[in-house]
């Protein structure tokens, strides 16, 4: 029952839920990752349940991780703004798979995410990157002047070693290559 009730709950009671099920975790990785590890539509309602329990048993499965990673991004990207909050803190333990597919939706075209995706992208990788002053300060320097404004407080927030980042690529000189005949 715990584990179809995990699987269903809404995101505030995952976390309780994954907490109660920890005991019993090795009989219930395979089935979480066989979830993540596929495409099925079915799955996708409950791959962030699916995703942050794993988080909580499995966060050091670094192989697993990178090859789901864009997929529980993509989802996450995709879920109620109103309840991205809970799941980035459910997945925090996972961050640094999540961030680089996250990262590429903040950086892609236009017309390869919606705004609204873009725009959980940036407040997830704000959150994921806060702590982080070299990928936060490459953040800021990909973003469009909305994600700019967002991401701003996180970057000042590490006073003078954003200024020493910022002034470090500021004065960066470039030196151009070719290779002609």
């Amino acid at each position: 029952f715990l584990k179809q009730r995990l699987l269903t709950a809404e995101p505030h009671q995952v976390a309780t839920i994954a907490s109660i099920l920890a005991d019993h975790k090795n009989e219930l990785l395979g089935d979480l990752w066989s979830m993540l590890d596929t495409s099925n539509p079915d799955h996708d309602q409950h791959l962030l349940h699916a995703a942050s329990a794993l988080a909580k048993y499995d966060p050091d499965n670094g192989q697993k991780w990178t090859a789901v990673a864009p997929r529980v991004s993509r989802r996450l990207v995709n879920e109620n703004s109103l309840r991205v909050a809970v799941w980035i803190g459910l997945l925090r333990p996972v961050r640094e798979y999540l961030v680089p597919p996250l990262a590429g939706v903040f950086r892609a075209r236009p017309s390869d995410w919606s705004q609204s995706e873009v725009d959980l992208a940036t407040d997830v990788l704000g959150e994921y990157a806060a702590d982080d002053l070299d990928q936060l300060s490459e953040l800021v320097l990909d973003a469009n002047p909305k994600q700019f404004a967002s991401l701003f407080d996180k970057l000042q927030s590490h006073g003078d070693a954003a200024i020493a980042k910022l002034d470090e690529e500021i004065n960066r000189v470039l030196t151009p290559w070719w290779d002609d005949p």
